[in-house]
């Protein structure tokens, strides 16, 4: 679910290691785009047992780490 196929039904999905540092609670549906503080360097959608996680923009570059593309079709 995100992910499209290409003009040729394929589809593409990256694997990275993340390093989610501090983590905050960020409420589905809350249109939070930004930590509510400085000790907060990613959020999660539940603390005790996240699905979805978050890296904030500022630090894109410094916690996540591409390591694999894996291409399919459906």
């Amino acid at each position: 679910s995100y992910c499209d196929d290409d003009e040729n039904g394929v589809r593409y999905l990256m694997l990275c290691h993340v390093i989610m540092g501090n983590v905050e609670l960020v409420n589905p549906g809350s249109g939070q785009s930004h930590p509510s503080s400085i000790q907060y360097d990613s959020g999660v959608d539940d603390l005790q047992n996240p699905h979805h996680l978050i890296v904030w923009n500022m630090n894109m570059n410094t916690h996540i780490f591409p390591e694999y593309v894996v291409s399919f079709k459906t």
